[in-house]
């Protein structure tokens, strides 16, 4: 699809009154889907900290579409805004349901009726989600989450304990953990991905490599 068709959809699906599932339901390559599937994804910290009812769920899908809407906008058409869309917000949904917090999009949304006002057949859109659901299982069941290492201790590999992870910073382009942020009883520390053994984070701490814990904001 040309790039201007693709920005002049993205506008209408924002002035349409079935944004932000609008965006969900745009068919897309499998194999765009795959390359931001394949992306860290940030969880929102509402969806790691509480139950949230289908509207508050609503809302939060909402603010994420317009963010990657915005995101399109500013780096000048070079991402695909549907696919990015539907890879992130099907993996936040991933996550609650293997917490068992609801069974899938059906659970916020009508979308046997918003399948027929976009035209769009059941069976395939069904088919769409359980290929998602498939590249999703690929790529992040044997990989840590966001929720994984928010507020977990951090220690280095002599077991010193070092701090608490207290934000997860992502590359703004292509959505990778490039860092966290470590708060210790004085300083706040940064700490790059690197450093990090990621393969524990799921023994309840980060372990640290053999890096240089930089203090934030240091010149």
């Amino acid at each position: 699809m040309k790039k201007e068709i693709i920005k002049e959809r993205v506008h209408n699906y924002l002035r349409s009154r079935l944004f932000p599932w609008n965006f969900l339901m745009e068919p897309v390559a499998d194999e765009t889907l795959e390359h931001f599937i394949k992306k860290d994804f940030r969880i929102p910290s509402a969806i790691m900290e509480k139950d949230l009812s289908k509207e508050e769920l609503s809302n939060v899908i909402c603010d994420e579409v317009k963010r990657i809407v915005k995101e399109y906008l500013v780096s000048n058409n070079k991402l695909d805004p549907f696919a990015y869309a539907q890879a992130q917000i099907y993996t936040m949904l991933y996550d609650l349901r293997s917490r068992k917090k609801l069974r899938g999009l059906d659970d916020i949304v009508d979308i046997k009726a918003l399948a027929i006002l976009m035209g769009i057949s059941m069976d395939s859109f069904k088919k769409k989600e359980e290929s998602i659901s498939q590249l999703i299982h690929r790529y992040k069941d044997n990989k840590p989450s966001a929720k994984d290492i928010f507020g977990q201790k951090v220690t280095y590999i002599d077991g010193t304990i070092i701090g608490t992870v207290t934000d997860i910073v992502y590359d703004d382009k292509t959505g990778d953990l490039i860092e966290l942020k470590v708060k210790t009883d004085k300083k706040l520390f940064e700490i790059p991905i690197e450093g990090i053994y990621l393969k524990n984070v799921y023994n309840n701490c980060v372990i640290l490599k053999d890096v240089r814990v930089i203090p934030a904001g240091y010149e």
